[in-house]
């Protein structure tokens, strides 16, 4: 018994009078296509309401980009604070009372050029000779713990790219121990430099070691001494200016028997003559 089949071939078909279908050549798969043919079959009210989720997910994606933003500034807002603080420590914040507008005006123009590896440190030493020849009465601690906090204030800052008037208002809610001049004072070099600062991100890999910025020497002889009369003993005072991690500049001074000073000498042509071979 033949068996009919009811699919009929193309020349079947066209002898049959029936039309033609050839197959459309095959195209690359998009998935553009496939999401615009997913909602050309979509009822008008599902459209309506994937719009509706869409801006509900939009708003969401504010609400937790506004809750990001907030939570930064509040983790700025402690920083500061703590900063700001440590400002208050052994009564600091009221020797920047005393201070005149333009020595803390200098403290942090040098505070910003260190950061921006300017310049190796801030020299506290002769800032506060010269804050005492004014008849301040300040001495070298006092202005390393204003260094320290300052210098903190504005990296933080920096690290966390708060605007000017994002850093004034921050400390304007957080503490009202700085008087208006310093105020005036950070605003001004923030405005003008805040930009140009950067820090690295983590500090954790930064080896905190001290940088050399000068050294002096002079030769002494010691006369005489409670057990000798004339002792007539040749020795060398060496005075070094080295600046901390913190960015204080520092003295560090020794003495040296003469032979130590020879030694001391020699081990630096050493070093001088490796250096030309580099």
């Amino acid at each position: 018994m033949p068996v009919l089949s009811c699919w009929a071939t193309p020349r079947e078909q066209e002898a049959e009078g029936a039309p033609t279908h050839k197959p459309h050549p095959p195209r690359a798969w998009r998935r553009e296509d496939s999401a615009c043919a997913l909602l050309s079959r979509l009822p008008r009210s599902a459209l309506v309401s994937l719009g509706a989720n869409q801006s509900a997910g939009r708003c969401v994606a504010e609400v937790r980009s506004r809750r990001d933003r907030d939570a930064m500034a509040a983790g700025s807002a402690v920083l500061l604070t703590r900063a700001l603080e440590a400002l208050d420590v052994g009564g600091a914040a009221d020797k920047i009372n005393l201070m005149p507008q333009d020595f803390f005006a200098e403290l942090c123009e040098q505070i910003i050029q260190h950061l921006n590896h300017k310049i190796p440190g801030v020299n506290t030493v002769e800032l506060c000779q010269r804050l005492q020849t004014s008849g301040i009465e300040v001495n070298v601690g006092d202005l390393a713990k204003i260094t320290n906090a300052v210098s903190f204030l504005f990296s933080t800052a920096a690290r966390n790219n708060l605007s000017t008037e994002e850093l004034i208002t921050t400390l304007g809610s957080t503490v009202n121990t700085l008087p208006k001049h310093a105020i005036q004072v950070i605003r001004h070099v923030w405005n003008e430099q805040g930009k140009s600062v950067s820090v690295p991100e983590d500090k954790g890999n930064v080896t905190t070691v001290g940088q050399f910025v000068d050294i002096k020497w002079k030769l002494g002889v010691a006369m005489s001494s409670d057990t000798c009369r004339s002792l007539k003993y040749p020795y060398v005072t060496v005075t070094l200016k080295v600046a901390d991690p913190s960015g204080q500049i520092t003295n560090k001074c020794f003495e040296m028997t003469v032979p130590q000073f020879k030694n001391f000498f020699r081990q630096f042509k050493e070093i001088a003559a490796v250096l030309e071979t580099v």
